[in-house]
C-alpha cells in the first residue's frame, strides 16, 4: 500500500469519483462542500442578513402624489407600509452583515 497523502485530492483509481464535482478535499471546486456547519449564532446572523437584504431589495416606494421635496418618503412591502424605524433597522442589519463579511454587498448584484 502506498503511503495516505492527503492533499493529493479525490481518489483517482475509483471510476466512481469525478475530480472535477468530488467535494472536501483542498483542489475541490469552490461551492461544492456541502458538509460546513457554522455555530448557530452565525448560521443566525447570516439568515438575518440575508433576509434584511431580500425585503430591502423588495420594498417599493410610496407614491402618494405628493409634490413636498421634505416630505419623507415612504416604502411598501407587498401592500404594506413599512416604518422608518423598520427601514433603518433592516439596513443597519444588511450594512452590518457587509462589514463583517457574512453577505455580500446588496448594491453589487442589484
Amino acid at each position: 500500500n502506498p503511503l495516505f497523502d492527503v492533499f493529493s485530492g479525490p481518489e483517482t483509481y475509483n471510476p466512481n469519483v469525478d475530480p472535477e464535482t468530488s467535494v472536501n478535499w483542498p483542489g475541490a471546486a469552490r461551492g461544492t462542500r456541502t458538509d460546513v456547519r457554522m455555530p448557530v449564532e452565525l448560521k443566525n446572523a447570516v439568515k438575518n442578513a440575508q433576509f434584511a437584504a431580500d425585503l430591502l431589495s423588495k420594498m417599493a416606494l410610496v407614491d402618494d402624489d405628493a409634490d413636498d421635496a421634505t416630505a419623507e418618503r415612504r416604502y411598501a412591502l407587498n401592500g404594506k407600509e413599512i416604518s422608518q424605524r423598520q427601514i433603518q433597522a433592516l439596513r443597519r442589519c444588511v450594512d452590518e452583515g457587509v462589514v463583517v463579511g457574512l453577505i455580500r454587498d446588496p448594491i453589487q448584484y442589484l
